[in-house]
């Protein structure tokens, strides 16, 4: 099984951000603009991502604070 490093929203890339599942340019835009992200829940109550696009990413994603 491959394990890749996980994202971290307040610090990726948009070509990062759009590897992901669910994942366009307008939602990268949306949440780079939404930095700094406290939590990963952050993309849903902040109406970044809908809750189906968050239940298959929040394993693939973190934030630094």
């Amino acid at each position: 099984e491959v394990t890749h490093p996980l994202i971290d929203l307040n610090l990726a890339t948009t070509e990062q951000l759009q590897e992901l599942p669910g994942i366009g340019p307008a939602r990268a835009s949306a949440i780079i603009a939404a930095r700094p992200l406290a939590s990963v829940e952050d993309l849903v109550e902040q109406r970044l991502i809908p809750a189906s696009v968050y239940e298959q990413i929040r394993m693939l994603v973190t934030v630094t604070k």
